[in-house]
C-alpha cells in the first residue's frame, strides 16, 4: 500500500481510491455567480498538532468540542497583502465534513476561504487557506457582435470549398 511523507498508511474507499492524501489544505471552484464548492483535507499530523494545542492545552474538553469553520473572504478591489481582508463571514461546519457548497450574496466578487477554528471570545484561528477565485458576473454578456455576415469574397472562397454546383446569388431590396 503507497505510503506519504507522514508514514501514514493512506485508507481506501470502496473503489480503491485513497480517501486523502495526507495534505493539509482547501480549494476553492466557482459553480455559478451565486455558489462555491470548497473540499479541503486536514492531514493526520494537523489534526493531532490541532488536539495537542487546544484539547490538552484545555481550551476545549475534547476533540468533539473542536468548533470548525470555514472564513469566506471578500476581497475584491483590494491590494491583498494576506492580513487586510476587510469583509467576510465564517460558516460553523461539521468537524467530520471535507467539502461544503457556499452561497454568496454578491456575483462578480473576489474571494477565498480559510478553513479554521472557532475559539472561545468569537476568535477565529486558520489552518490553512484556498486558492484565490473570480466569482462569474451574472446575467447576460452587454457585449455583442453585431457584424453576423462575411465579406462577399469570403464567402465566396467557402462556398467553392464546400460545394460542387455554382452559387446563385439573388439581391434582397
Amino acid at each position: 500500500m503507497d505510503k506519504t511523507n507522514s508514514n501514514t498508511e493512506l485508507k481506501l474507499d470502496s473503489r480503491g481510491l485513497p480517501r486523502g492524501y495526507g495534505e493539509t489544505r482547501i480549494v476553492l471552484m466557482p459553480r455559478d455567480p451565486y455558489c462555491v464548492f470548497a473540499y479541503w483535507e486536514l492531514s493526520p499530523v494537523t489534526r493531532d498538532e490541532l488536539i495537542k494545542k487546544y484539547v490538552i492545552n484545555g481550551i476545549n474538553n475534547s476533540t468533539e468540542s473542536l468548533n470548525f469553520a470555514l472564513r469566506v473572504y471578500d476581497i475584491t478591489g483590494l491590494d491583498f497583502t494576506g492580513e487586510n481582508a476587510d469583509k467576510y463571514f465564517t460558516i460553523e461546519i461539521n468537524p467530520v465534513a471535507d467539502n461544503w457548497y457556499i452561497t454568496i450574496p454578491e456575483p462578480n466578487k473576489d474571494l477565498f476561504v480559510s478553513i479554521g477554528l472557532m475559539l472561545p471570545g468569537g476568535i477565529f484561528t486558520s489552518i490553512t487557506r484556498s486558492n484565490l477565485v473570480r466569482m462569474p458576473r451574472y446575467g447576460v454578456s452587454s457585449l455583442t457582435d453585431e457584424q453576423w455576415m462575411s465579406k462577399k469574397n469570403t464567402f465566396d472562397k467557402i462556398a467553392k470549398l464546400s460545394l460542387s454546383k455554382p452559387l446563385i446569388y439573388v439581391k434582397v431590396r
